[in-house]
């Protein structure tokens, strides 16, 4: 199953829809779902729990075996997923053209291009600590190495001397 484009708002994206998708893609898997918004489920495998504070994040993610995310534009890498990497947690994200240079896929970050591929990309990581472990530790690393807010205040300055 693809994840439908048409949600993908630029600007008031309809995450929702894609919850649900994503959801239904899960099966009977326990899932536990943080900041749902308005998607709503009846099935008991699937917890929804309110959203929390940027800064109350890095717990959430910690404690969390896989964090899986959803990107709800059709470009970009979403910051959740530098959040994860900055927090030393594994991700497992949706395939995203630009976030390829970003985070190094299945060596940095796990890609998965449709939901078909999702159950089997849960049930292998579920299984393999050490993996997700060595892949959450390189993400760190990356991160650390380029994407914090120090990299990104020189990159501006860079752009902002060439413009003026």
């Amino acid at each position: 199953m693809e994840i439908d484009p048409s949600i993908n708002l630029p600007k008031l994206p309809d995450t929702s829809k894609t919850a649900e998708q994503l959801i239904h893609a899960v099966g009977d898997r326990e899932l536990h779902i943080v900041g749902i918004g308005s998607a709503t489920t009846d099935r008991e495998s699937v917890i929804m729990h309110e959203g929390r504070e940027w800064y109350d994040l890095s717990p959430l993610f910690c404690s969390s075996g896989i964090n899986l995310n959803l990107t709800p534009w059709p470009k970009s890498c979403h910051h959740r997923i530098f959040q994860i990497a900055a927090s030393g947690a594994f991700a497992l994200t949706d395939w995203r053209e630009d976030s390829l240079s970003l985070f190094e896929p299945d060596v940095e970050a796990v890609y998965f291009k449709s939901l078909d591929a999702l159950p089997g990309l849960i049930d292998r990581y579920a299984n393999a600590p050490k993996e997700r472990q060595k892949i959450a530790e390189a993400a760190r690393k990356r991160f650390l190495a380029e994407h914090t807010a120090h990299h990104r205040m020189v990159e501006l300055s860079i752009q902002l001397n060439e413009i003026l």
